[in-house]
């Protein structure tokens, strides 16, 4: 099996339906995501396989509980799990927010680069923004939960 298979088969067994161009369209994510981090340290998780289930699937996770039309990724980082979830669900608005503008330079670039045009990258402190509603992937709750 190749790695766009298993990710098509990983992505399934978390409720996600990926088509092998949306699996592949990741793993660009992904390489993307290596090359700027060699310059610009976006992430300590630098090995294929960690990026692809730290990542990747932890994004991919949190899928089945999204709700609405328009999601906040507030402390997006590098774009996860903004990025994954925007890529499955072209029909929602993201709003990707971070205070380091780097990271939202690499956010906008990969963006463009997967052709979503449902991201929209904010470089902000989240304190700072007016009330939105909109439902949101806060990463504290997400590195609380346990890995199955």
């Amino acid at each position: 099996m190749n790695a766009v298979e298993r990710l098509v088969q990983d992505a399934a067994t978390l409720g996600v339906v990926l088509s092998d161009g949306d699996a592949g369209r990741l793993f660009t994510l992904l390489d993307e995501l290596a090359r700027w981090n060699r310059t610009y340290n976006l992430t300590a998780i630098t090995t294929p396989a960690a990026m692809l289930t730290h990542h990747l699937l932890d994004s991919l996770a949190i899928h089945p509980d999204l709700q609405g039309t328009r999601i906040a990724d507030v402390g997006t980082g590098a774009g996860f799990p903004g990025l994954p979830l925007a890529l499955c669900n072209p029909a929602r608005q993201f709003t990707l927010i971070d205070s380091t503008a780097k990271k939202i330079r690499f956010v906008s670039h990969a963006a463009h680069a997967l052709g979503l045009a449902n991201v929209t990258a904010v470089h902000a402190r989240a304190e700072s923004l007016k009330p939105i509603v909109l439902q949101m992937c806060l990463k504290a709750v997400l590195r609380g939960a346990k890995r199955s």
